[in-house]
């Protein structure tokens, strides 16, 4: 969740949306798909509902929209079917059950070479699991209102979700 400090009328507004790498690199977190652990993605593990969670909870359709929407991932539809089927016979707990149903959803011959195929799954459920973009309009008009009539908003964006909102 972004927050901004409040002052009226300030000069310039500067948002990095990057997350932290070292977050993200602890597989007791959940968001790593280099490690196996929780499948949490929660940034903050007293709220809100882990990805576990919300990935056997929700239909195959909003998994394939999270996917599209904030994953850009091409094979959304192929791996919203196969986390369906996988937790059909057992709950998806850990990163491990995820990344295997990417790998199993989008053929070897397929995969982008220069990211891991799970990145952009990754990406987009743990987007929405922490309201990220929600939490960026959110930022975004309390920033325009606090600025100063000539002043800049700059935004440091790093996918197309984040661009769209901004």
């Amino acid at each position: 969740m972004l927050h901004l400090l409040y002052a009226r009328f300030w000069h310039k507004v500067l948002f990095d949306l990057g997350v932290s790498s070292p977050q993200l690199d602890d597989s007791v977190r959940g968001f790593s798909f280099m490690q196996d652990g929780p499948l949490d993605m929660r940034m903050d593990r007293s709220k809100g509902e882990p990805a576990s969670a919300l990935l056997n909870r929700v239909s195959p359709a909003e998994i394939e929209q999270m996917l599209f929407d904030c994953g850009d991932e091409r094979w959304a539809r192929m791996i919203a079917r196969k986390i369906v089927e996988r937790r059909r016979e057992k709950p998806l707990t850990r990163t491990g059950d995820l990344v295997e149903a990417v790998l199993a959803a989008i053929p070897p011959a397929a995969r982008d070479k220069r990211i891991h195929p799970a990145t952009r799954t990754f990406q987009a459920i743990r987007i929405v699991v922490n309201g990220e973009l929600e939490g960026l309009d959110e930022a975004l008009r309390d920033a325009v209102a606090s600025l100063n009539p000539k002043g800049v908003l700059a935004v440091l964006s790093y996918h197309s979700g984040e661009d769209r909102a901004v």
